[in-house]
C-alpha cells in the first residue's frame, strides 16, 4: 500500500495584480508506506501547492490524491489523523494564540489531546494569550528599508542568484533602483 499516491494532480493560477499565473500540470508520484519524502525545487515550483492539495486545503482543477488508501475527499479527512505536515512557515502561530489553535485542531484532529497540547506549551515557556504576528518572517516593508539604507547589494544578488521570494513587482523595481542610487552616492562621496 501507498501512503500517498498522486496522479496527475493539475492546479491553474490567473494573474492578478502584480504576481504572475501559475500552473501545476500533471505531478504524479507514489510514496511506499513507511517512507519519509521532502519536495525540493525552487521558488514557485509548486511544492507547497502540491501539498496544500494533497491535504485538501486547495481543490484541484484535475487529478487524483489518496491518502493511506482513502480516495475521497471525506475519507482522507480520517486519514490526516495518521499524517504528519511540516510547512516553512506556521500557518496559524503568527495570527492566532494558542488558545485559539487548541480550537481550530480540536476540529481537525479527532485525537486532539488538548491537555498535552497546553502542558507543553507550559514546558516550552509559550504564551497560551499572545499571537506572534511577523514574527516568522521578515515584513516586506523591511526588507525594502534594508535595501533603501545600503543592504541592496544582499538583495539584489538574493533576488537574481538565490531565488528568493522576490518576485513582485516592488522588488523587482525598488532593490535595482536602490543598488543604483546607493552606488551613484558612493561614487559622488568617493570623488
Amino acid at each position: 500500500m501507498y501512503a500517498i499516491e498522486v496522479n496527475g494532480l493539475c492546479k491553474k493560477y490567473k494573474a492578478q495584480k502584480d504576481i504572475e499565473g501559475f500552473e501545476l500540470k500533471d505531478v504524479s508520484f507514489s510514496l511506499p508506506t513507511g517512507c519519509i519524502m521532502g519536495l525540493i525545487g525552487e521558488n514557485g515550483a509548486g511544492k507547497s501547492t502540491t501539498i496544500k492539495l494533497i491535504l485538501d486545503v486547495l481543490e484541484s482543477d484535475s487529478g487524483t490524491v489518496s491518502l493511506l488508501g482513502k480516495n475521497t475527499a471525506e475519507e482522507r479527512i480520517l486519514a490526516k489523523d495518521d499524517i504528519g505536515v511540516v510547512t516553512e512557515t506556521p500557518a496559524f502561530s503568527a495570527v492566532m494564540t494558542a488558545v485559539q489553535l487548541n480550537s481550530v485542531m480540536k476540529h481537525t484532529y479527532s485525537r486532539w489531546n488538548k491537555e498535552m497540547f497546553f502542558s507543553l506549551l507550559d514546558r516550552f515557556g509559550i504564551d497560551k494569550k499572545k499571537a506572534t504576528l511577523k514574527k516568522w518572517r521578515i515584513p516586506e516593508s523591511t526588507l525594502l528599508g534594508a535595501a533603501a539604507i545600503g543592504g541592496c547589494y544582499g538583495a539584489l544578488i538574493g533576488m537574481f542568484f538565490f531565488k528568493h521570494k522576490t518576485l513582485k513587482i516592488k522588488f523587482k523595481c525598488i532593490v535595482p533602483l536602490c543598488v543604483v542610487l546607493y552606488t551613484f552616492m558612493i561614487g559622488k562621496l568617493l570623488n
